[in-house]
């Protein structure tokens, strides 16, 4: 209860500085050049603006999570939401006044609220850290994930949860005192367990009032939205095709050839700089090349910045690695930065692509993924994206499964809203150097023996 009431206090204390030096800034400085007439009632718009606009992308960049994020991903996600949001306000009056405004009094409140954004989200931080006592929680696994996988797992988990879970035990399904150790804890996590045993424990958990989180399976992704029919007196779940949404596709196009334009058109001078730095490092082409395919199983050739020297593929497709001495100088400040991505602009432009969807894969890959995973098919229902949900919530490095899993989520609930959802969160990722790691070479031999295994 402490560990909410100071978050809540925490959320309260940014909300009233940030919103409150706006206004302050906007009422003695902009609302004068913006509104020569109705000035109270534009004063207050505006104001009300900022707050809905910090507030939803301060939820949406988890800018409150103070205690699953770092004090950098907190203050990052605060540094985003202050910046799209006093930006969009400057944008507004210098269109509004017709004529350019100092944006010196801007910049000196933007400090300030970057300046105290910081220091609260320090002082929660330790706060919660001294407070937060984890749950004591059971891991169950069963025939579906190796011990390793688990291993992998609840490590990947602790990084950032370690504050939620204190993983005591880590157990096989078939357990013979499984539900003796589940009541000693206060929380079950269930990873890869067959469907029968999951079914079993959880209606132990529902009974026993026990809490407990699951991975889900692709089938239970792929029924997560249906709805339930009353046509008889027995319920009836509905799986409704998303063939049907054709003015949802019309609006998605129509978009993507206006945004990839103007984003084109914006970032042609760092495209450029980027080509000359390319061509004067090692005197190779700028561009590469690779098919890629996306929807119905089309191949396409997707256009990349080259960040690896020439003929880096020779031997075959090989993903990048940790530390690759494949990446040539350039590459490595591009890739890092995700610029190497930007040409795939002109590839959306021509309808190849589309800003947001699963990311198209190299067509040598898909059918040795097929093999092992049989519903990755299901990514061929939408068109490949430049950034998609498997990106802004997984990694460069994510198992294949596990961005099946991302994707079908994006699939199911596709909507011009999500779209700009991804949207909005990539521009977070390019921050974050975790998200753009290479594979890990004994990933990189999990592929290829599993290729062997099924070719």
């Amino acid at each position: 209860m402490e560990n909410k009431l100071i978050t809540k206090l925490a959320i309260a204390i940014l909300t009233v500085i940030n919103v409150g030096l706006f206004a302050y800034v906007w009422i003695e400085y902009y609302n004068k050049f913006a509104f020569q007439k109705f000035r109270n009632y534009g004063m207050v718009a505006f104001v009300i603006m900022f707050y809905i606009c910090y507030r939803y992308l301060a939820k949406l960049y988890r800018a409150y999570d103070f205690a699953s994020n770092t004090i950098w991903e907190t203050t990052l996600s605060q540094f985003i939401s202050l910046s799209l949001s006093d930006l969009l306000a400057y944008v507004l009056a210098c269109i509004i006044a017709n004529y350019y405004v100092s944006f010196v009094p801007g910049l000196i409140i933007y400090i300030l609220q970057l300046t105290s954004s910081l220091a609260i989200v320090f002082i929660t931080k330790k706060m919660l850290i001294a407070l937060i006592v984890p749950l004591e929680t059971l891991v169950i696994y069963g025939a579906n994930i190796s011990e390793d996988e688990v291993v992998d797992f609840t490590s990947k988990l602790l990084r950032k949860y370690s504050h939620m879970f204190n993983i005591s035990k880590i157990v096989n399904e078939n357990d013979s005192i499984i539900k003796n150790r589940m009541k000693d804890v206060k929380r079950v996590i269930f990873v890869g367990i067959t469907r029968n045993k999951r079914n079993e424990f959880i209606k132990y958990c529902v009974e026993t009032n026990q809490s407990f989180y699951f991975v889900p399976d692709i089938e239970d992704l792929l029924i997560r939205n249906c709805e339930i029919k009353h046509f008889i007196d027995t319920p009836i779940m509905h799986y409704d095709s998303f063939d049907d949404r054709k003015a949802f596709y019309v609006v998605k196009r129509a978009f993507d050839i206006l945004a990839s334009f103007m984003l084109l058109v914006i970032l042609s001078p760092a495209m450029l700089v980027t080509a000359i730095a390319i061509k004067l490092d090692d005197g190779g082409p700028v561009f590469f090349k690779q098919e890629r395919e996306t929807i119905n199983g089309r191949v396409f050739k997707v256009l990349k910045f080259r960040s690896m020297r020439v003929n880096a593929e020779e031997n075959g497709f090989m993903p990048a690695v940790k530390d690759d001495d494949r990446i040539t100088r350039v590459g490595k400040i591009i890739r890092k930065n995700r610029i190497d991505e930007l040409p795939q602009l002109f590839n959306v432009l021509i309808g190849q692509m589309s800003l947001v969807g699963p990311r198209p894969e190299p067509a040598l890959l898909v059918s040795d993924y097929e093999k092992i995973i049989p519903e990755f098919r299901y990514r061929r229902r939408v068109k490949g994206g430049i950034t998609g949900y498997a990106q802004v919530y997984g990694k460069y490095n994510t198992s294949p499964e596990d961005k099946l899993k991302l994707d079908l989520i994006y699939i199911e609930d596709m909507s011009f809203i999500l779209d700009i959802k991804v949207l909005l969160l990539t521009v977070k990722t390019i921050f974050i150097p975790e998200a753009s790691e290479g594979f890990e070479k004994r990933k990189n031999e999990i592929i290829r023996e599993a290729e062997r295994k099924v070719g």
